[in-house]
């Protein structure tokens, strides 16, 4: 029986030719230093490649660009900066266990070279 559940992570774009605001973009960089000290103090990983680094640019993308951050305050909008920050991390986190679950299939599994059977 075949399920419909696709285990192929979606790619999305958090970044394109959408209108940005350059308030948000400043106020994101005015605030970088305790922003990325706050979300990414102590974090390390990898995930499809990309590191809590990586993660923290793309939120900084997909903020500047998202219409709802354009007319927020300051303070308004750092809470919704880690909201996305958070929003964005748990999606690539997800994708990329997806992507190592791409392989396994139950006629293959038990067929994985292991050490003790090489």
């Amino acid at each position: 029986m075949k399920s419909n559940v696709q285990l192929y992570p979606t790619r999305r774009r958090r970044h394109s030719e959408k209108p940005y605001s350059s308030r948000v973009a400043g106020i994101i960089a005015k605030n970088y230093d305790s922003l990325n000290k706050d979300l990414n103090k102590g974090k390390y990983g990898r995930f499809s490649s990309m590191s809590f680094e990586d993660i923290f640019h793309e939120a900084i993308l997909y903020v500047i660009q998202d219409r709802k951050a354009f007319d927020l305050s300051e303070q308004e909008l750092l809470k919704h900066f880690k909201y996305r920050y958070r929003m964005v991390q748990y999606q690539i986190i997800q994708e990329s266990k997806l992507e190592r679950l791409v392989d396994v299939t139950p006629d293959n599994i038990m067929s994985a070279r292991y050490a003790d059977n090489i």
